[in-house]
């Protein structure tokens, strides 16, 4: 699931992942490979220079249903929930009131798997900044 904003230019995404991931926050340049949660932001930092960051969460190889979130916490900050429990609030301040869009879908570059083995979108829900 991506939020965006600023044309699209920067966005949080969160899901799930099979592949390479940033060690930690602070450590980006080195990768390990994962199969789990995820967590992606591309923002610009304090000197206006766009940055992304990968990062995995929860235990690798997760079973059963899931809930991911992703909300506007204060007017500065967001936050990345796992099914209710808050993963991550985004490390910078964010001068964005709200999301300019919300993506809910699958990015694969697998060309031979279709996702028909229980992999789907449900009960899909977007409140906007008066809560409804």
């Amino acid at each position: 699931m991506w939020v965006f904003f600023n044309g699209a230019s920067e966005w949080i995404e969160t899901g799930a992942k099979n592949g390479a991931v940033g060690v930690s926050l602070t450590d980006q340049i080195n990768q390990k490979l994962w199969a789990g949660h995820f967590l992606g932001f591309k923002l610009k930092d304090s000197s206006g220079v766009a940055r992304f960051y990968n990062l995995a969460y929860g235990s690798p190889y997760p079973t059963g249903t899931h809930n991911y979130q992703n909300s506007k916490i204060s007017s500065t900050s967001w936050a990345v929930y796992l099914n209710s429990a808050r993963v991550l609030t985004i490390p910078r301040t964010i001068n964005y009131p709200s999301a300019e869009g919300v993506v809910v879908g699958i990015e694969s570059k697998d060309t031979t798997n279709s996702f028909r083995s229980g992999t789907y979108i449900s009960n899909w829900q977007f409140i906007n900044t008066s809560g409804n």
